[in-house]
Parts: C-alpha cells; sequence; structure tokens
C-alpha cells in the first residue's frame, strides 16, 4: 500500500486457499500490518499456560531465584522472541496488557524483577543495533540509510542520514526507530 492507493492483490491459483494469516518463524503477520491481535493473542496464552508452572513450583517451595529464573526462560522468552519485529506494530493495547501481566507476576512473587516491556524493547534494539552498526557483514546492513558526507556541528551516536517521517507507523520500525533513539 502507497498513500491512499491500494494495490490489487494477485489473482487467486486454483486450489490454493487465500489466507489473511501466515506465521512464519513463530510470528504471526496478518494482511494489515499494525495488526498484530493473533499474534500477541498467542503470546499472551502462552506466557498465561506458562504462569501456571511458576504458580505449581512456589507451592512446592521453590525461592524467589528460582522463580525469577524459571520466569525469564519460560515468559519473558517468549514476549522477547522476535521483539525487534513485532515492536513496530505495537500500540498501548498491546504493551499495556504485557506491562501488567509482568506486574502480576511481580505482585505475586513469582520474580524479583518488576519489568517494564518498553525498556526490553530498547535494551534489544540497543544490542541488536551495535551488531548492526559494529560490522560489515551483517546481513540488517543494507537496511541502514547512507552515511552522512558533511561535517555535522551537533555531536550524535552515529553517522547515518535521519529518513524524513510523515508516518507513525513507518517511524516505529526498529531501523528508524533505533536511527532516532541512539542519536
Amino acid at each position: 500500500m502507497r498513500g491512499k492507493t491500494q494495490k490489487n492483490p494477485p489473482e487467486t491459483v486454483h486450489m490454493i486457499e487465500r489466507k489473511s494469516e501466515l506465521k512464519l518463524l513463530g510470528v504471526t503477520f496478518h494482511e494489515n500490518p499494525c495488526n498484530c491481535d493473533s499474534h500477541f493473542q498467542n503470546m499472551m496464552d502462552k506466557a498465561n499456560s506458562r504462569l501456571h508452572i511458576l504458580r505449581i513450583c512456589k507451592y512446592y517451595g521453590y525461592t524467589l531465584e528460582e522463580l525469577t529464573i524459571l520466569f525469564h526462560s519460560l515468559i519473558m522468552s517468549v514476549f522477547t522472541y522476535a521483539i525487534e519485529v513485532w515492536a513496530c506494530a505495537y500500540g498501548s493495547k498491546y504493551l499495556s496488557k504485557i506491562d501488567k501481566f509482568c506486574k502480576r507476576a511481580w505482585k505475586y512473587g513469582y520474580t524479583k524483577d518488576r519489568i517494564v516491556i518498553d525498556n526490553v524493547i530498547l535494551t534489544r534494539d540497543k544490542q541488536l543495533w551495535e551488531k548492526i552498526t559494529h560490522t560489515d557483514i551483517h546481513c540488517l546492513t543494507d537496511l541502514l540509510p547512507c552515511k552522512r558526507t558533511y561535517q555535522s556541528l551537533r555531536q550524535r551516536g552515529h553517522d547515518y542520514t535521519l529518513p524524513r517521517i510523515r508516518t507513525e507507523r513507518f517511524k516505529r520500525c526498529f531501523i528508524n526507530r533505533s536511527l532516532f533513539n541512539f542519536i
């Protein structure tokens, strides 16, 4: 899609059904790129079922340190898997539910850390940004904008030109989010 016009999808192939969702490497993509409802619902269902495991472990007398390790390995791994991809489609309806879930787990004593998903996104973005910008052979290096050719009066954290941002969704994609966050 571009602007207010929309390209027509290709003709359907005989005996192949057209789907509105595609699950690729555990991430569910919808035909509307801003819609992450099905992926988010899958994540929350998986996290809630794994929280039951922590409930049972706490009942059997696991220490807070052991519960924290289990929380990070069982539940936070669900939330952080491919967070760089689905974080661009986040809205308050997604992140606030994850924050409430993490706050509930902290309140009930399943983890000793009070986790805020915005901080997790920022940390993961920074780790991937460092990997991309400190090597020329990273597969995502081709997605970076060209480097500035002029000398700037203001010091920045990187030498890349900043793109013109017209939509909020374009600003939230990983590369642009990193370009503006790590100035």
